[in-house]
Parts: structure tokens; C-alpha cells; sequence
């Protein structure tokens, strides 16, 4: 059965993303994470994901992070917000935009 993580899994979860952080690239965090810590990251969504729900990639930055002897990149990805129906907008009024980092 898959279903979307709960709190209450943040233990076995952190077990398994700490297995990650110790052996791997996959992560740019270099110690294990605390139960308490790793409760943040639960139902975290990959980019491809982040494409389904219309962000966009605006920028990739190449080799910014060295850990297990490699380089890493980042990329950073934009949704703009917009009220619907479409509705006036006044001089010098600001869009709403969600942004978010993925490392990849």
C-alpha cells in the first residue's frame, strides 16, 4: 500500500534518509538528522513533481556543493500566483510568487 507520509513515520523515515546522508550524494546534509529535525522535510516532492504543478526552472547553479569527493548542482524553481478569473491589476502592484530550492 503508498500513502503520503504522517508525522508518526518521521522515525523509520529519518532511518532511511539518514542511510542517505551517510553514504551518498543524494542529500547535501552531512550529519544524520534528528527525528525532530526530519519531521520537516515529511511529503518533501521532487521536481518532477514540482513540474506537474506548473513551476518552472529558472536557474541551475553547476557545481556549487562538494561532498563525498563531488560536486554538486542546485536548481531553483518559480510558480507565479494568479488570482482567477483575471482581475485588473494597479500600477506598481505586485504578482504573488512561490519559489523553491531543489537540490539536484
Amino acid at each position: 500500500m503508498i500513502r503520503n507520509a504522517k508525522i508518526e513515520d518521521a522515525k523509520e523515515l529519518v532511518n532511511i534518509y539518514n542511510y542517505y546522508v551517510k553514504n551518498t550524494s543524494k542529500t547535501f546534509d552531512c550529519e544524520p538528522l534528528s527525528i525532530e529535525s526530519f519531521e520537516g522535510k515529511i511529503n518533501t516532492i521532487t521536481s518532477k513533481l514540482y513540474e506537474n504543478f506548473g513551476f518552472e526552472k529558472v536557474a541551475h547553479f553547476k557545481e556549487v556543493c562538494r561532498k563525498f569527493d563531488q560536486w554538486h548542482d542546485v536548481a531553483f524553481w518559480q510558480l507565479t500566483l494568479r488570482l482567477f478569473p483575471p482581475f485588473y491589476i494597479a500600477p506598481n502592484t505586485w504578482f504573488l510568487n512561490a519559489s523553491i530550492l531543489l537540490i539536484i
